[in-house]
């Protein structure tokens, strides 16, 4: 019998923020390098002042090309999915929204983010408005390239220095 999946418990050390990209590009900027898939979830809920904010739940690892999780309903609603493409030879296309990624997206109305750790790109596929490409993909279904968000590589040395300055300096 299957195990249940594992519960996507709000990550403590997340800072709600306004910006959906942000908080998926620093979520993703954090994970390690793996040779299968790391997801979590976005969540959302109402800020103080009435707009939506967004916070992204601890890492759940994947099973080789492929994960699953529950939702916490405690952390907010579930406002997106983000997940990594491994950086192998068996994934040639992990610059691109696969087919399942695709049609989870679909189905459930939301957005869903993929890191390339090949490149380091974080694309964002929105369901209502980016592209699909029947084309594309090693198994000819539709996939997607997503909108470019930002980078992996680039956001870690900004997170690296950040932290450096909010570090106090440790006694020789």
């Amino acid at each position: 019998m299957p195990r249940p999946p594992q519960v996507a418990k709000l990550d403590e050390q997340c800072v709600w923020s306004p910006d959906m990209d942000k908080i998926a590009l620093d979520a993703l900027s954090r994970l390690p390098s793996s040779q299968r898939e790391m997801a979590f979830a976005i969540y959302k809920r109402q800020g103080p002042e009435g707009l939506a904010e967004f916070c992204n739940s601890v890492a759940i690892p994947g099973d080789g090309d492929s994960f699953a999780f529950a939702t916490d309903p405690k952390a907010g609603k579930l406002a997106a999915m983000a997940h990594t493409h491994p950086d192998n030879r068996d994934h040639p296309d992990g610059h691109l929204f696969s087919q399942n990624d695709v049609a989870v997206s679909k189905q459930l109305g939301l957005p869903s983010y993929i890191a390339d750790v090949a490149s380091g790109d974080v694309k964002r596929f929105d369901p209502a408005t980016s592209k699909t490409d029947r084309s594309g993909g090693l198994r000819g279904g539709a996939t997607a390239r997503g909108d470019i968000v930002g980078n992996t590589k680039s956001r870690r040395e900004v997170l690296a220095a950040a932290y450096d300055l909010h570090t106090p300096p440790t006694k020789p």
